[in-house]
C-alpha cells in the first residue's frame, strides 16, 4: 500500500515537470540554471537516466527519506516557476516586438509638422542689439570694451569671464543676469543648440494606427500588471503574504506605504523594485483596476 502511494506521488511530480513540455536536454539546462548544487544533484539522481529512490538520495546526503521527498517537492516547484516565468518573458518580449513594429509602421506613414516659431523668436532675441536696451553706464561701457554688441554674444559668455573684465563687479553682473532672464536667456548658453532644440517636431499618425498601438500597449501593460509577485523567483526569506499580490496592486502603493507593511523591510522592498524595474514600472503609479483590467488614470 505504501509503495503504491509513493509511486503515485512520484508520478504526480514527474507529471508536473512534464507539463513544461521541454525536451530532456532543455529541462536539464533549466534545472542547472535554477537549482543550487545540492538540489541539482538530487534532481539528476531522481529524474536523470538512473532514477534513484528517495531512500538512496537521502542516504547520499546522510539524511532521511522524508528530507529527500521534501527537497524533491521544492525542486519541482522551483523548476515549474522558472519555466512558467520563461514563458511569460517570451510573451512579453513578443508583445514588445509587435508594439515596436506597429510604431515603426505608423511613423513611416506619419505626417511631419515642424513648428519653428519659438526657434525664430529665439534667433531674433539673440540678434537684439545692446545699445537699444536700458543699461547702467558701468555695464554699458564694459560691454562696449568687450565688443559685446548683441544679447546672443552676451549669453555665450560665462559669469567668470565677465568678472575678469576691469571695472566690472558683482552688481553689474547681477544687472546683466536679470537682463538675460527677461528674455529667457542665461550666461554660458549654447545658442545654436538651443535654437535647434526649440524647433517643435510633431508626428500626426492615422487614427487606425494610433488605436492599434494603444490596444497593444494596454494589453501588454495588463498582462504585466496581472502577474503575481509569487510567480517570479524570490528569495526564501521573502514575505510570503505578498506572493499572491499582483504587480498592479503593488505599483499603486508608494515606497513609504510599502515599508509600513508587516515584514516588508528595505531588502524586500529592493527585491520588489528590481522586479518592477525589469518591466519599466515603479511605485506610486496612477493605475486603477476596472473589472479584470488595469487602466492608467490620466
Amino acid at each position: 500500500m505504501g509503495k503504491n502511494r509513493h509511486h503515485k506521488l512520484y508520478s504526480n511530480l514527474n507529471a508536473q515537470i512534464n507539463t513544461l513540455g521541454l525536451a530532456p536536454k532543455k529541462l536539464q539546462q533549466l534545472a542547472k540554471e535554477t537549482l543550487t548544487e545540492k538540489e541539482y544533484t538530487v534532481f539528476k539522481n531522481r529524474y536523470g537516466d538512473v532514477k534513484s529512490s528517495l531512500e538512496h538520495i537521502g542516504s547520499l546526503f546522510g539524511r532521511s527519506r522524508e528530507w529527500a521527498r521534501q527537497k524533491e517537492s521544492r525542486i519541482v516547484e522551483k523548476i515549474k516557476k522558472r519555466g512558467a516565468c520563461g514563458d511569460f518573458e517570451k510573451n512579453i518580449l513578443q508583445g514588445y516586438r509587435q508594439l515596436c513594429y506597429e510604431v515603426v509602421k505608423a511613423m513611416s506613414t506619419a505626417k511631419v509638422v515642424v513648428d519653428e516659431s519659438r526657434a525664430k523668436d529665439l534667433a531674433e532675441i539673440a540678434q537684439t542689439r545692446m545699445d537699444g536696451l536700458e543699461l547702467s553706464v558701468r555695464a554699458y561701457h564694459c560691454l562696449k570694451y568687450t565688443r559685446t554688441d548683441t544679447l546672443g554674444e552676451l549669453a555665450k559668455k560665462t559669469e567668470e569671464e565677465m568678472l575678469m573684465y576691469p571695472n566690472f563687479g558683482r552688481v553689474s553682473l547681477n544687472e546683466l543676469i536679470g537682463l538675460l532672464q527677461k528674455y529667457d536667456l542665461n550666461f554660458g548658453m549654447d545658442l545654436e543648440k538651443s535654437i535647434k532644440e526649440a524647433k517643435k517636431v510633431s508626428y500626426i499618425i492615422k487614427r487606425e494606427n494610433f488605436e492599434r498601438i494603444s490596444c497593444l500597449k494596454n494589453n501588454l501593460l495588463n498582462e504585466i500588471l496581472n502577474k503575481k509577485l509569487g510567480d517570479f523567483e524570490l528569495p526564501s526569506h521573502f514575505n510570503y503574504g505578498y506572493y499572491k499580490k499582483t504587480l498592479g496592486e503593488i505599483v499603486q502603493k508608494t515606497e513609504y506605504e510599502m515599508l509600513q507593511e508587516p515584514w516588508i523591510g528595505s531588502k524586500c522592498l529592493g527585491i520588489i523594485k528590481d522586479v518592477l524595474k525589469k518591466y519599466d514600472l515603479g511605485f506610486g503609479m496612477n493605475v486603477q483596476k476596472v473589472g479584470d483590467k488595469y487602466v492608467l488614470k490620466k
